[in-house]
């Protein structure tokens, strides 16, 4: 990756081979014997590209995931793929960077990264051949790229007059892993049946629960080859080779990406340090890999051989209480996580389990978590919801959990399935709370996705339901984002009407956090009315409440609607220093992407209002950014009405 006389480093380097390889591991070895050469950091992602029953990181992801990494928020990535790949190449101009990008599934997953600015590298691993992204930087691992897989069947089926598509051959490789075995099993039964043609084949081996029979001829067959690893573990003498055989059967069962060593524990009931020994014999036996010290994961054959004998193996009620013991972990881990990132918030309620949560230290720390177990989180929970009535609560809980981080980091489609899952869920098992839970989950992810009418129904359909209830917290919070719907859609009359009442309903329970909502959705109602005396005293009362509570979001919200009221009635200077005070709170937050575009049009409109033009441009432009970045459609009419304001006085 970098030449010996001192030039600049290989911009793209790959290296290629089927799983088990050890791709993975040069490319990880490399990475570390080169860290010196790139002292502003080096990051791994896994790409996912050829994981059964698991979604490949599409490029946007992966981009997403990159510019988060080098601490853009999740809700100013942008949407479009070549915009967030620009954005990438722009906060890496300088910077001597290794990207480590691990089992891409073709060229156009990466090719908008590809290739990197000047003084960093990105160093690809993949099942497929990528020698085109890198033709004089490329290594081939065997057993077989793919387009040498691909040319041994076309050689050993054009001898043997099987009949095929090049489409076909291609898919068939694929099924195959590019694992050498594979290819020779499925070119000798192909040759030794006059009639079938690749397509035949192809169809069989889609079905993953017959892959590994179908990848069989004679004596000789893929399920053979990984049982000789797994039997002599299982068949040992020695007790950790046999609990490595357990874990091996159970981690088969999990269809995620991969696994922390605390999620290994959990799923073994043992604690972490035994549950290391146990996994690393597993890697010993190259029955895992591990593509960074700590976490686990399984290549897809090996995957298909180790559900099997998890499903031969252990009885359906040692299989749901192994995924619940998952399941736990991670509910008590992101409960922990969304608390400690955000307290003032009305978070879902946590069962009580008896998996110890992750230690973690602050709310970054906690952030960074949530957003590496994203992909095993959604994909368990993918798993989870058709399971007996103890796992699908432990599901709807941990999808409920993690509502507001999602919502932070700008995930809108995640949170709008997550909630759908749950709101089915919970009404499949007549459980009306989480019911009401979740249609709070979805109604704010309508609201992200700009679903006017849909969010609507769902808000008075959940207010219906907390009433029948009898629930005031469920009531106070509908009735707090119909009075926010209503503000978005310029309906200010309707709004003071729910946030009257949310303000009656928070102060009888005792509630401030609702106290504050309900008194800024009345604040900002006034202001839209115009009654700006009224506005300002509610809202230097929700100011005096939120700092006294220490809710920092809370206060900076309330400054932005302070810093409007203050220019609705013309004291430019005091509603700068609310306005970029509110700013300042949103940009430490990471949050907030609707309410700091506000926060911007109305800086532009003080800026405006001081003969300050070209200032007044930029803010807005910013605002406008954020708006169409969030999606946001109100917001960006807000924006574009403020941008014709300042055009208007150029």
């Amino acid at each position: 990756m970098n030449p010996p006389d001192g030039s600049p480093p290989t911009p793209v380097v790959t290296i290629c081979g089927p799983p088990g390889a050890g791709k993975s591991a040069l490319a990880l070895h490399a990475a570390h014997r080169a860290a010196a050469r790139f002292p502003d950091g080096q990051v791994y992602v896994n790409l996912r590209g050829a994981m059964p029953g698991v979604r490949r990181l599409d490029t946007g992801e992966l981009i997403g995931r990159l510019l988060r990494t080098f601490g853009t928020p999740g809700s100013e990535v942008p949407p479009d793929v070549d915009e967030a790949a620009s954005a990438l190449r722009t906060i890496l101009h300088g910077r001597r960077v290794l990207l480590l990008l691990d089992d891409a599934s073709s060229i156009a997953q990466v090719g908008p990264l590809l290739p990197m600015t000047s003084g960093s590298t990105v160093l690809l691993t993949s099942r497929e051949n990528l020698a085109p992204a890198a033709p004089a930087s490329h290594v081939d691992l065997g057993p077989m790229p793919r387009d040498e897989a691909v040319a041994m069947l076309v050689r050993r089926f054009r001898s043997g007059g099987v009949g095929f598509s090049q489409k076909a051959i291609e898919r068939l490789a694929d099924l195959c892993d590019g694992f050498p075995l594979a290819l020779h099993v499925a070119g000798a039964r192909l040759a030794s049946r006059s009639g079938w043609s690749a397509d035949m084949l192809i169809e069989r081996l889609e079905d993953e629960s017959s892959r590994l029979d179908e990848l069989r001829t004679g004596q000789v067959g893929v399920r053979s080859s990984i049982a000789v690893s797994y039997t002599a573990l299982a068949g040992s003498g020695q007790t950790l080779d046999r609990e490595a055989a357990r874990a091996f059967r159970l981690i088969g069962l999990l269809r995620v990406p991969d696994l922390s060593l605390e999620a290994v524990a959990a799923l073994l009931d043992v604690p972490p340090r035994t549950a290391e020994r146990v996994v690393e014999r597993l890697f010993d036996a190259r029955l895992v890999e591990t593509p960074t010290p700590g976490r686990y994961t399984l290549h897809d054959l090996i995957r298909l051989y180790a559900q099997e004998r998890g499903v031969d193996t252990e009885p359906p009620e040692r299989r749901e209480a192994a995924l619940r013991r998952v399941l736990g972990f991670f509910l008590a881990t992101t409960g922990a996580a969304v608390r400690m990132i955000d307290p003032h918030r009305l978070h879902a309620g946590v069962p009580e389990v008896p998996q110890t949560p992750k230690a973690l230290h602050d709310r970054e720390e906690a952030t960074r978590w949530l957003e590496r177990e994203r992909p095993s989180l959604l994909t368990i929970l993918g798993q989870a919801w058709d399971g007996d009535a103890a796992t699908a609560h432990l599901a709807i809980a941990l999808a409920l959990n993690l509502q507001w981080h999602l919502a932070a980091q700008g995930y809108r489609h995640e949170m709008l399935w997550l909630g759908t899952r749950s709101l089915e869920t919970a009404r499949r098992l007549a459980d009306r709370v989480s019911e009401a839970q979740a249609l709070a989950m979805v109604a704010m992810a309508h609201r992200l996705l700009n679903h006017d009418e849909e969010e609507l129904t769902c808000l008075h359909e959940l207010l219906d339901l907390c009433r029948e209830l009898g629930d005031p917290l469920g009531e106070l919070r509908a009735l707090g984002n119909l009075a926010s719907a209503c503000l978005s859609l310029e309906r200010p009359e309707e709004a003071l009407r729910y946030a009257e009442r949310q303000l009656v309903i928070s102060r009888q329970v005792e509630s401030p956090v609702g106290e504050r909502y309900a008194l800024m959705m009345v604040g900002e109602a006034h202001l839209l009315l115009g009654s700006h005396d009224e506005a300002v005293a509610t809202l230097r009362q929700a100011l005096r409440r939120a700092r006294e509570a220490g809710d920092a979001m809370h206060e900076a919200m309330t400054l932005r609607r302070l810093g409007e009221a203050h220019l609705e009635a013309g004291d430019v200077v005091a509603a700068r220093a609310q306005l970029l005070d509110a700013l300042a709170s949103f940009d430490a937050f990471a949050q907030g992407p609707q309410e700091r575009s506000q926060a911007l049009v109305a800086l532009a409109r003080s800026s405006r209002m001081l003969g300050d033009l070209d200032e007044a441009s930029r803010h807005v432009a910013e605002a406008l950014r954020i708006a169409r970045e969030s999606g946001d459609r109100h917001d960006e009419r807000r924006a574009l009405r403020e941008q014709a304001e300042i055009h208007g006085h150029g």
